[in-house]
């Protein structure tokens, strides 16, 4: 299991289960690099985890003032604290485990490295439109397929990606979007990721998975207006991150894709589906589809023919 030396900030919300979903997109919203959620009666602790680097006392004020917001989004909050401690990497990584089950999405069937995959199911992966296995081990890196975002964003990548298409899968986490997409036919595909462990981790799941030389996966800030992705235009660019992101992006999308490209972005929070869409319809992408899912939404954008 790949692992990453150090510790963690473990930053619990303990919440109402009607505010998960919102407590869930603020720790990403925070650049928290992953979530856990645990179900205990009506409460629910979602557990993101920062670098080591954060600052505590700012996350432990700004994690007041959410719960402090609840109502005002109309959200339950009784009940609701939070608390804060360090953890090492190894017990992050290790509580995966609890939580990481076998997952079907369309085609698609994910498996956690531990587990096996069911020998009428590995028989049947190599047949016309059979089933695509993707045996992942997420270690420190975001993308189990748990996740509703995720789950929203493999339901529109297979939807709208062909076989021999080139993607960018831009925030790649622990690689699941990028392969995902080889195992339904794409000929190419560019995954990166400004985080050096999911770097790591989405390159030994490639490496386990796929032929290397039809994926590379690459380092890089994508918010960075320097960074620019290489075998570009793309056919598809997909981006499971979160609204803050997708919206400062628009205006660089466009370069990214070839006329008539589709772009799929995921990790939106219902409430900030309409400021997505109005962000990307100056940049000549208008909405085609989109899935939701409990508070989560993933979208479909196309690229104008020139």
């Amino acid at each position: 299991m790949p692992q990453a030396a150090g510790r963690y900030w473990e930053l619990v919300m303990t919440v109402p289960a009607a505010s998960e979903e919102a407590a869930s997109a603020w720790l990403f919203s925070q650049g928290a690099s992953g979530t856990v959620v645990q179900d205990s009666g009506p409460l629910v602790e979602v557990r993101g985890y920062f670098p080591e680097q954060a600052e505590q006392g700012r996350l432990n004020r700004a994690a007041a003032a959410f719960l402090a917001s609840l109502p005002a989004w109309g959200l339950p909050a009784q009940g609701a604290h939070s608390r804060i401690r360090l953890v090492q990497a190894e017990d992050w990584a290790e509580s995966w485990k609890r939580y990481y089950r076998p997952l079907q999405v369309g085609r698609v069937h994910i498996f956690p490295s531990w587990l096996p995959v069911p020998e009428d199911l590995q028989a049947r992966a190599g047949e016309p439109d059979g089933p695509v296995i993707l045996r992942l081990d997420p270690g420190m890196a975001f993308g189990t397929g748990q996740h509703p975002s995720t789950v929203l964003t493999l339901e529109l990548l297979q939807a709208y990606l062909r076989p021999g298409n080139a993607l960018l899968d831009l925030g790649t986490g622990s690689g699941i979007l990028a392969l995902a997409a080889l195992g339904l036919g794409a000929a190419a595909v560019l995954a990166v990721d400004r985080d050096p462990v999911a770097v790591e981790v989405a390159r030994q799941n490639a490496g386990s998975l796929w032929d290397g030389a039809k994926i590379r996966v690459e380092q890089g800030d994508i918010l960075d207006p320097r960074w620019q992705p290489q075998g570009g235009p793309f056919d598809l660019v997909a981006a499971n991150i979160l609204a803050e992101v997708l919206i400062p992006l628009a205006p660089r999308l466009p370069g990214w894709l070839k006329p008539g490209g589709v772009f799929i972005g995921g990790g939106v929070v219902s409430w900030q589906q309409a400021s997505v869409v109005e962000a990307l319809r100056p940049a000549g992408l208008v909405k085609i589809g989109g899935k939701a899912q409990e508070a989560w939404v993933s979208l479909a954008f196309r690229r104008a023919q020139e």
